[in-house]
């Protein structure tokens, strides 16, 4: 058992690789196009390939934090068994990829361990340390994340790429070997920490901690982060193309605009400790006005540049909100309930994800395909961020530090 602060540094290096994992599902984003290509009788249900994990990710993740929270199952398993399901329902198509439903039915199962995996990195950084030290690493997860996320992702399109899209080409399958990096989490489970656990007296009288309600609205608020957010990124590269923006080359200049705002969260990631320690109970309010700021950018730009402007900021701003939701999440739960909140928070907020495509086919049918709808998509998500950074001005939610001790004398 690790006592708070005296961690190894290959305990934090195992547990920041689970966050390095945490977005593989980034390695099919380039072979979109290509799988549409392979199964064109699979119409709008070919998004499955891209999304298909979130139906088994939800309410895996509430069940991994139950287990790990109550004792029944120890971190280093459920570090194990998750890693080695993403392996397996990762690659498993590269080899397995003659029918439809068996790959999704793969997706399925690397939806299990990605749950299996989701809620322990933020879980284990908030439950093994504590003041500046929580802060910076829970920076470190996000940063991972992001650099995971670009990662995977370079390696799916360069496999799509190299082994070909078109008529007899491989390049649809082969990016499922990205995946295999999956490995990284599966050795280096062995070195997970196991927080330390409290152990009460004997005949001290048994109380139950109650979750809270924290856990709960950080949930719902990064659900509706997501909801107005995942369009935003979805529809960037339709956006500069009716809008000529980046004339011939729009869709490069969509990819490199959508790059910047993940390397922008990696900056954001890694100064996440500083940023936090001199805004304090502002950090939030300051995160959602950056967000609604870059939407702003975003919506305004008649060039690449400026569209790229409003993704770096729309970027950094949101890998400042979601490490702080964590830390709010720590701070507001008690240590022996710490994992079982952090999994309703993320369930929560990848539940947000699952709606986006009713949202936006409310939206199409008020506003139409096409510019009118793109702009809706951008307005209703800079308005909403700029409601919540009203509100987190007025709400400290963060908890006041204890009031210093009387000087004697």
């Amino acid at each position: 058992m690790s006592p708070k602060n005296t961690t190894k540094p290959l305990g934090l290096v195992a547990v920041l690789a689970i966050a390095f994992v945490a977005m593989a599902f980034t390695s099919t984003t380039p072979a979109m196009g290509a799988l549409a290509m392979q199964f064109p009788e699979m119409g709008q249900n070919i998004s499955l390939m891209s999304n298909g994990y979130i139906y088994t990710v939800i309410p895996v993740t509430l069940l991994s934090g139950w287990l790990t929270n109550s004792g029944r199952l120890k971190y280093k398993v459920a570090t194990f068994v998750g890693s080695v399901l993403m392996l397996i329902g990762g690659v498993g198509p590269a080899l397995l990829h003659t029918n439809f439903w068996v790959i999704f039915a793969l997706k399925l199962v690397f939806g299990i361990g990605l749950g299996l995996l989701t809620p322990l990195a933020n879980a284990l950084i908030l439950n093994l340390y504590e003041g500046d030290k929580r802060a910076r690493y829970t920076g470190w997860v996000t940063l991972l994340m992001n650099f995971g996320g670009i990662l995977f992702q370079m390696i799916g399109g360069f496999l799509v790429d190299a082994n070909g899209v078109g008529p007899g080409g491989s390049g649809w399958y082969m990016h499922f070997w990205a995946y295999a990096l999956c490995v990284v989490p599966v050795v280096l489970s062995f070195f997970i920490p196991e927080p330390e656990i409290e152990k009460q007296p004997a005949d001290a009288p048994k109380v139950k901690e109650k979750l809270g309600s924290m856990a709960i609205i950080a949930g719902c608020m990064l659900a509706f982060l997501n909801l107005l957010n995942f369009p935003v990124m979805m529809y960037m590269s339709n956006l500069f193309m009716e809008r000529g923006i980046g004339g011939d080359t729009a869709a490069t200049a969509a990819a490199t605009a959508l790059s910047l705002f993940t390397v922008a969260g990696v900056v954001s990631g890694a100064l996440f400790g500083r940023i936090f320690k001199i805004l304090k109970r502002f950090v939030l309010a300051v995160g959602f006005i950056g967000m609604a700021i870059g939407i702003g950018l975003v919506f305004l730009a008649n060039n690449a540049v400026v569209a790229s402007c409003g993704t770096i900021v729309l970027g950094f701003a949101f890998s400042m909100v979601m490490p702080a939701f964590m830390m709010l999440v720590g701070m507001r739960t008690s240590p022996s309930r710490m994992t079982l909140a952090i999994s309703i928070t993320m369930a929560l907020m990848n539940l947000g994800a699952l709606i986006v495509t009713f949202y936006l086919q409310i939206l199409a049918g008020i506003t139409g395909e096409g510019l009118p709808l793109y702009n809706m998509i951008l307005i209703l998500a800079m308005c909403g961020f700029a409601v919540l950074a009203i509100v987190f001005v007025i709400w400290n939610v963060f908890p006041k530090a204890p009031a210093a001790p009387p000087a004697e004398g």
